[in-house]
């Protein structure tokens, strides 16, 4: 690569995780001379490299050592030691995980693990003896934060969560118990990695939150939940796409819907096969997209009201708003806005809480306002953005940011014809705006 090249890969590394970055060809030399990056421009020259090459290159390779990385190169032998590493790393600021850059040489993985857990059984417990109990409290508090990340947005609790799943749950996953218990909490402590990572993506950690969710899939095959370990790997899919590699994701979309097909109850496994729609949309293959829709559709017909769902999908809407939602992200993909809208619409109205879920609430209207704003209706995109931006005070959320920049974007252009709404909600947006990024 030349160094102009090579500088421009590492400036978009840097984007894809929030920072805008200068780095120019002069700099290149600079380093290649001696010159010592910041940590975690370090991460982002090495993860550029490892994408260049096709194989995995780590800091010292090229001659750096780093405090504090977290080596993705394979999943741990042990994922609760690994996680209950990862955890205090993240809480204690003074440390820095330059290496938590999202890789995509570390889609690969959940595809290759293989479960070892009888390896290690008799080994892995010490200590306490815990029962049922210990795992009905790890599940009650789960769900507590989970409804505060819901209410208050990614940033809020998240040192909680993780000090919580670096000591109390990894020291639950280590003591003494029945084989039935000790699967069991590993479940929960897959569900709480998962909400980590989730946390972790609301606020645009993506390194952070693709370990996590690495470690959920790992330690949710170790307690024998397929469905869950599908779960995870459908999430990995989900973040692969949001960050624009799609062809990356796309085996990990087609084994999550294998795995989860008869492992779950029909409404998880619609959405599971709207996660493989998304794919095939993002691959432009209209026909086969708009077939696995209906084929998601055909699932939500048979879904029955007194259906038992997994504990582990409570993380999102447990209800058809997550259904709809996906569809109209898929329509987005394919350009049908009208359909889309229509499925935003049925979320807003007849499926979703905006006591209990503000922050999908109001992402939800923003999405739908891009799509009615897109589609040619200005005067609707803006009564929809106003109602969102009722709906986002407060909430600590990268991606609330987000979409209010991406919605002063869209709608700059027609201040300039003399849209009074216009104005009045770019007015409006600017002192949330101001007030979320502070």
């Amino acid at each position: 690569m030349t160094h102009e090249a090579f500088a421009r890969s590492v400036n978009r590394l840097a984007a894809e995780h929030g920072e805008k970055l200068r780095t120019n060809k002069s700099l290149v030399t600079h380093w290649l001379k001696g010159g010592q990056p910041n940590p975690r421009t370090i991460a982002y020259i090495a993860e550029a490299l490892s994408r260049r090459l096709g194989r995995r290159i780590h800091p010292v390779d090229i001659g750096y050592t780093v405090e504090g990385t977290y080596d993705l190169a394979r999943l741990p032998d042990d994922p609760v030691t690994a996680l209950a590493a990862l955890g205090r790393a993240d809480v204690d600021r003074r440390k820095v995980l330059s290496s938590a850059v999202y890789s995509l040489g570390a889609l690969i993985l959940p595809l290759t693990y293989k479960n070892i857990l009888a390896e290690r059984a008799e080994h892995a417990f010490r200590g306490r003896s815990i029962g049922w109990p210990e795992v009905e409290a790890v599940r009650d508090v789960t769900a507590a934060f989970n409804r505060a990340d819901e209410k208050l947005g990614g940033g809020f609790g998240r040192t909680a969560v993780l000090e919580y799943l670096a000591t109390d749950v990894t020291a639950y996953c280590r003591a003494r118990s029945s084989g039935a218990v000790h699967k069991a909490v590993l479940s929960e402590a897959a569900q709480l990695a998962y909400l980590s990572g989730w946390k972790a993506h609301d606020l645009r950690k993506e390194g952070l939150a693709q370990r996590y969710y690495l470690c959920s899939y790992q330690l949710a095959r170790d307690s024998g939940d397929d469905g869950q370990a599908a779960y995870a790997m459908r999430i990995l899919a989900h973040q692969a796409y949001d960050m624009g590699h799609v062809t990356n994701c796309a085996d990990l979309a087609y084994a999550a819907v294998s795995r989860a097909r008869g492992q779950v109850d029909k409404h998880t496994e619609a959405i599971f096969t709207l996660t493989l729609a998304k794919a095939q949309a993002m691959q432009g293959d209209r026909r086969r997209t708009i077939q696995t829709i209906a084929r998601a559709e055909a699932l939500m017909a048979q879904v029955k009201a007194d259906d038992e769902r997994p504990n582990w999908t409570g993380m999102h809407s447990a209800n058809a708003s997550q259904f709809h939602n996906h569809v109209a992200k898929v329509l987005v993909d394919l350009g049908d806005f009208a359909g889309a809208e229509e499925h935003f619409t049925q979320t807003l109205r007849h499926h979703l809480d905006p006591t209990t879920k503000p922050r999908i609430y109001a992402l939800t209207s923003a999405w739908l306002a891009e799509a009615q704003c897109t589609g040619g209706h200005i005067e609707r995109a803006c009564h929809t953005w106003w109602n969102a931006l009722d709906r986002m005070s407060g909430i600590q959320s990268s991606r609330i940011v987000e979409s209010v920049a991406t919605m002063r974007q869209m709608v700059s252009p027609f201040r300039k014809r003399g849209m009074a709404d216009v104005g009045r909600l770019l007015e409006k947006s600017e002192g949330i705006f101001t007030s979320s990024l502070a």
